[in-house]
Formats: C-alpha cells, sequence, structure tokens
C-alpha cells in the first residue's frame, strides 16, 4: 500500500537515512520543539493524528471521544503500531489517555478505509504500543523514573522523559501471551 496515494502529504512524515540506521523527527508545531526516534524501519510513516477532525462534528466529546494523540507511527513491514503523544510538561494521566484512545479509533479508521476502498490489509497481526514522551524541552537527561512495563494498552502507556528514544526501546510487549484487547 502506497500511503502517499491516500493521505495529504500535510499529514505524513518520513523517517530519513543517517550513518546508523534511519531515523524520523516529530516536529510539535504549537511548542515550536519535536522529538526524535532512532532506529526506525526504512518503511516507517508517521501520520499527525491530531489534524483529524471528523469526530468534533459528529460526537459531543463528553468523554474524550475528539481528544487525539499527536502521532500515530507505523511500519507496514514490522506490523508494528506506536500511538504517540508528546508533551511539554507531565500532563494528567487521564488526558493522555483520552488523546491515545482517540487516535486508536483514527488508526482503524484508516485500517478500515484501507480494507474498503483498496481491498488490503497491510495490518493484519499487528501490534499496538502508546507512548507518551513528556518534558520534552528538558534540557538535562532525567533518569527513568518507571521500570517500563507492557505498553499494549492506553491505560499503561510507557512515559519516555526528554526528545529522544530508540525505536526498539518504545516496544514493550506483554511478558504473557494472554492478550489483553
Amino acid at each position: 500500500m502506497n500511503f502517499s496515494q491516500l493521505l495529504h502529504n500535510s499529514v505524513l512524515i518520513f523517517p530519513y537515512e543517517e550513518d546508523d540506521g534511519y531515523r524520523i523527527d516529530l516536529p510539535e508545531e504549537e511548542g515550536g520543539y519535536s522529538v526524535k526516534i532512532i532506529g526506525v524501519p526504512a518503511d516507517c510513516i508517521a501520520i499527525k493524528a491530531d489534524k483529524f477532525h471528523l469526530g468534533k462534528n459528529l460526537f459531543l466529546g463528553k468523554n474524550g471521544e475528539n481528544c487525539r494523540s499527536d502521532y500515530i507511527l507505523f511500519s507496514p513491514s514490522s506490523k508494528d503500531i506506536l500511538i504517540i503523544e508528546l508533551k511539554r510538561s507531565n500532563d494528567q494521566k487521564c488526558n493522555i489517555i483520552h488523546q491515545m484512545k482517540g487516535s486508536f479509533c483514527v488508526f482503524l479508521y484508516i485500517e478500515a478505509i484501507i480494507d474498503v476502498f483498496f481491498n488490503d490489509k497491510p495490518f493484519v497481526g499487528k501490534r499496538i504500543f502508546y507512548v507518551a514522551f513528556v518534558d520534552v524541552t528538558r534540557k538535562s537527561p532525567l533518569r527513568q523514573k518507571e521500570k517500563p512495563k507492557s505498553n499494549v494498552i492506553p491505560e499503561d502507556f510507557y512515559r519516555v522523559y526528554g526528545s529522544n528514544a530508540q525505536y526498539k526501546s518504545l516496544l514493550i510487549p506483554e511478558r504473557n501471551s494472554k492478550k489483553r484487547r
């Protein structure tokens, strides 16, 4: 599936090659900062999920259903999908969870469009992970406060303190074989 044939270029971000692999930069337009994710797959694509506004004219939004995280990052080859929120400070957890749930719904909508209109299923066998980059404008390094736990549901999103991370460190699968979804 060529995602450039489906989605506006204004909402797509592609990785670029560096000496040691591929990297993708995710800018926060309102805050003037960006997050870098190093070691992404070459076919990785980021979608600016907060540009998706269909729900605001449809839903009342009293339960957070109009919220969106900043990005949906995915790799068709690895089947990994990351729902990513960028925060200048350490925001309330419930706000971040609503944003991640909203972007998960955006992803499901994109997946349905690809299936129905393009007769393609590029995400069969997908794995979804939830990540929040918090305190992204911090200049000095901060020691990780929490031990990484499985981040396969929005309520258990993984907090990354700072503005960069290794791609593989953001994928924290469940330790046991039982599915939570």
